[in-house]
């Protein structure tokens, strides 16, 4: 609980510089939250590129190594095992940017904060996946 608290806070302390300086000229909550929205659709996008291109890798592995049924079989099981982590992360990072923003509950910065939260995960979800993919 402690663990999830303070990572809750690191990513809104790291989250906010970037929201600030990405989202200048936003005067008002309506304007925050479309800034905060299109923040969060390029890192959906930049992460669904990297995921992409990570099955690609996997893909390509398997047809490099089709001789190898052994190798295979591996390169399957880690595109059924990343596909099944994506799932579950996805389902994590809602579930717990909805907790995260309970705090703002009733209060019309809520569904923003739930927004850069997920924007904030989906940054560092990206940095891993690109992380496996060989260079």
């Amino acid at each position: 609980m402690i663990y999830a608290l303070l990572l809750s806070i690191l990513l809104t302390v790291y989250a906010l510089p970037a929201f600030a300086s990405e989202c200048p000229n936003a005067v008002t909550q309506q304007d925050s939250d479309g800034c905060s929205a299109n923040i969060a659709s390029n890192d959906d996008a930049e992460l669904n590129r990297v995921n992409r291109a990570l099955v690609k890798s996997l893909l390509d592995d398997s047809k490099t190594n089709a001789g190898d049924s052994a190798i295979v079989a591996t390169d399957s099981n880690s595109l059924q095992d990343l596909k099944a982590a994506e799932k579950a992360w996805i389902i994590y990072r809602d579930a717990e940017c909805r907790f995260e923003a309970d705090g703002y509950a009733g209060g019309s910065i809520q569904p923003m904060m739930v927004t850069d939260c997920e924007a904030a995960w989906t940054v560092q979800q990206t940095r891993r996946l690109k992380a496996q993919i060989p260079d």
